[in-house]
């Protein structure tokens, strides 16, 4: 016998175009521990619909979002699935260092002096800007003076206008006391009378 082949119908059997996942971070978190990032998440190939979610929240965007490590998930049509992970990052806190003045050991000279100064620096967040400091006794720069004991708030900007704060603490001696006592002469005009003066801390 005779062996045919109908060979006039062929077919192509084709993949779908593989499911690439890309993520970004179109909202930077402003100041340092606040809760505003935004993520994105865009998938090419695949077969429609795609349908996307973040740390198994549904969505192709997430907004309100504060500092971590983030997981999205893209899955097609077919049931196929991609998935990637981003780090949303904390903007560093504003720090503060400073220096007051020494009268030895204590911040100003005598008690109830006036004479105190302060110095600060602010860094980290995101960049100072250095002429936004300001004091709650009203100066604003990063240097003060003629302060008398007690505590001195400063604050800053930064450039994204993130506020940081510090307190500073100006110590004094304790007050100088004086005792006195005396003991009379025992005849008008002679010299044997005797009179005692004691100081002390308060």
């Amino acid at each position: 016998g005779n062996t045919c082949i109908d060979s006039s119908n062929t077919f192509v059997i084709s993949d779908p175009l593989e499911l690439i996942l890309t993520l970004s971070s179109i909202v930077s978190i402003s100041c340092h521990d606040s809760t505003d990032g935004a993520l994105s998440a865009t998938a090419v190939g695949g077969t429609p619909p795609l349908i996307y979610s973040w740390n198994t929240v549904p969505g192709q965007q997430i907004f309100g979002q504060p500092a971590g490590i983030y997981t999205a998930t893209v899955t097609d049509g077919n049931g196929c699935s991609s998935n990637g992970t981003i780090t949303l990052s904390n903007p560093a806190p504003i720090t503060f260092t400073y220096s007051v003045s020494d009268y030895n050991g204590y911040n100003v000279a005598c008690y109830g002096d006036a004479n105190a100064t302060i110095s600060v620096n602010a860094s980290g967040g995101n960049g100072i800007n250095a002429s936004t400091y300001s004091w709650d006794n009203g100066m604003a720069t990063d240097s003060i003076y003629g302060l008398s004991a007690g505590t001195y708030v400063v604050l800053v900007n930064d450039l994204n206008n993130c506020i940081g704060t510090d307190t500073i603490t100006v110590n004094q001696p304790n007050a100088l006391l004086l005792a006195t006592s005396a003991i009379p002469s025992l005849c008008n005009n002679s010299n044997d009378g005797v009179a005692f003066v004691n100081v002390s801390y308060g």
